[in-house]
């Protein structure tokens, strides 16, 4: 699997091409883009000739150890709380 990043607008995508081998199911993929389905990931499916992409709109995300290392504040009836994430995360 290979993905590459397009910006477009003030957006920017994560974007996977599809192979050409793959078969896509046209209901399928008109279910899975127009619905909130848990589980899966909001894409937008595009076709340019006979290439076709899935892209995942990544703008405004934060990678998993910035969210860990930051501060949350957390809000309930009538009080509020901040917690502090001490994590360190490793990728291998």
């Amino acid at each position: 699997m290979k993905f590459t990043f397009e910006n477009s607008g003030g957006n920017t995508y994560l974007v996977y091409e599809i192979n050409n081998e793959v078969e896509i199911d046209a209901i399928c993929m008109g279910m899975v883009t127009n619905n909130d389905i848990e589980g899966i990931l909001p894409f937008i499916f595009t076709q340019m000739d006979s290439k076709r992409y899935l892209k995942y709109n990544i703008s405004s995300k934060i990678t998993l150890e910035r969210f860990l290392a930051s501060t949350v504040l957390i809000r309930g009836k009538g009080s509020s709380a901040i917690f502090h994430h001490h994590f360190k995360v490793q990728c291998r």
